[in-house]
C-alpha cells in the first residue's frame, strides 16, 4: 500500500509541475503577442483558466490519468524546446521567438502520443519458438492477456481480435487474465464469452483470473467464471488441466488475493503433481512474480501479463526497478523455465503506449523426436 501512496503523490506533483510549465509557457507567449513585459490580472486569470479547462475537459472524455498523461508531454518538450532554443540564443547572441518553442512542443507531444495511442490499439503478433528436451507432440499455443473488456475495444472487437487469432491454428489458446475491466458491461462480457464459445482449438482454452478480474462490477467474479464455463473455457484456479499426454497446464489463483485481500494461493511445488517434471509443464500466471518459486518447482514454461509491457517511456521498467515484478515484457530463461511475459492486447486507464504495443503472442514448442 505505501508504494500506492508513493506513486499517487508522485503523480499528483508531476501534474502539478505539468500545469505550471503550461501556464508559464501560455503567458509568455501571451506577454509577446501584446508586447508587454507583465500581464493585467484580468489576462492572467483568464490565460490559467483556460489552460485548467483545456485539461478538464480532455479529463472528462479521455479520462484523468490520460489528461495527465497528455499534459505531461506537452510540459516536458516544452521545457525542452525553451531550453534549447535558449542556448541557440546565448551562443548566436539573439534573442529566439517565444512561438516557435510552443509550435515544436506541441508537434513533438502530437507525434508521440499519436504513436502511443496507435500502439495501444492496434494489436501485433509476436512469436516466440521454444524447444523441449521431453517426448511431447508440437505445440501450438496463442497466449493473450490483459483484454479489459470494454476500454479500447467491445466485445465485437473482440471477436474480430478472435478471428484473427483463430488463423494461426492454435492447438490451445491461454487467457493470462485481467479478461474485464471494472467497467466492462455485463452484455459485453456475455457477448465476449460466447466469441470464445466459437473458437474450438483441439486442445481446449484456459482462463485465470487477474487482479481487475475479481474487481467490483455489474457482475461478479463467479458468473464471469460461469459465463466461461458455459462457453467450454476451462477456468483454472490452483487447478490443473490434462490437455495431452505428456503436457500439463498449471492455473494460479493471482497474487492480488494474497497481497490485497489476505488471500492463500497454493505453493507451486504443492500445485504441481509429483510426475509433472516428466511431464511437459506450462504455469499461468497473470502477474511476473515468484519466477524463482516457478523455477524450483520445475515448470517448462511459464506465461504472464499485467505489466502492458511498461506502457509508458521511461517508467516502463518502474515495476522491476520497485520490485513488484521480476520481468516486464518478453522472453527470459531461468534455471530450466522459460518466463514469457505479455504486453497484453488492450489498455486498463491508460490510452496510450509509448514504451512498448499491444499484442497477441503465439508460442510454437517444439519436442523431442528420437
Amino acid at each position: 500500500m505505501g508504494i500506492w501512496i508513493a506513486i499517487l503523490i508522485f503523480i499528483i506533483l508531476i501534474t502539478l509541475a505539468a500545469l505550471w510549465q503550461i501556464c508559464r509557457g501560455v503567458l509568455r507567449l501571451l506577454a509577446a503577442f501584446k508586447g508587454r513585459e507583465r500581464l493585467s490580472r484580468g489576462a492572467l486569470a483568464g490565460a490559467v483558466f483556460a489552460v485548467l479547462a483545456v485539461f478538464a475537459v480532455l479529463a472528462l472524455s479521455l479520462r484523468t490519468m490520460n489528461a495527465v498523461i497528455i499534459f505531461c508531454h506537452l510540459a516536458v518538450f516544452w521545457f525542452l524546446a525553451d531550453l534549447l532554443f535558449g542556448l541557440a540564443g546565448t551562443l548566436l547572441k539573439r534573442r529566439p521567438g517565444r512561438l516557435l518553442p510552443a509550435v515544436l512542443a506541441f508537434l513533438a507531444a502530437f507525434s508521440v502520443l499519436s504513436l502511443g495511442w496507435y500502439q495501444a490499439h492496434h494489436v501485433a503478433r509476436t512469436e516466440y519458438r521454444l524447444t523441449t528436451d521431453k517426448r511431447i507432440p508440437d505445440l501450438r499455443m496463442v497466449m493473450l492477456a490483459d483484454v479489459h473488456l470494454g476500454t479500447t475495444f467491445d466485445a465485437a472487437g473482440f471477436q474480430e481480435l478472435l478471428e484473427v487469432m483463430e488463423q494461426e491454428k492454435p492447438d490451445m489458446m491461454l487467457i493470462v487474465g485481467d479478461y474485464v475491466d471494472e467497467s466492462t458491461s455485463r452484455e459485453d462480457m456475455e457477448k465476449a464469452a460466447q466469441a470464445l464459445g466459437k473458437i474450438r482449438p483441439p486442445l481446449g482454452i484456459f482462463y485465470v483470473f487477474g487482479n481487475h478480474d475479481r474487481s467490483p462490477r455489474a457482475f461478479g467474479a463467479a458468473e464471469l467464471a460461469a459465463g466461461l464455463r458455459e462457453n467450454g473455457v476451462t477456468v483454472l484456479e490452483d487447478e490443473i488441466a490434462e490437455p495431452a499426454p505428456g503436457v500439463l497446464i498449471a492455473g494460479r489463483k493471482d497474487l492480488s488475493a494474497v497481497r490485497q485481500k489476505g488471500g492463500f494461493r497454493m505453493p507451486l511445488g504443492d500445485l504441481l503433481p509429483a510426475d509433472s517434471r516428466e511431464r511437459y509443464a506450462v504455469v499461468m500466471d497473470h502477474q511476473p512474480a515468484a519466477f524463482a518459486e516457478t523455477a524450483a518447482a520445475g515448470a517448462d514454461l511459464a506465461v504472464s501479463g499485467h505489466t502492458h509491457g511498461g506502457q509508458l517511456f521511461p517508467f516502463n521498467r518502474a515495476g522491476l526497478l520497485l520490485g513488484v515484478v521480476d520481468a516486464v515484457y518478453g522472453h527470459s530463461r531461468t534455471g530450466g523455465t522459460d518466463f514469457i511475459v505479455t504486453s497484453g492486447i488492450s489498455d486498463w486507464a491508460i490510452r496510450f503506449k509509448t514504451g512498448t504495443f499491444s499484442e497477441y503472442t503465439v508460442i510454437s514448442v517444439s519436442g523431442r523426436k528420437d
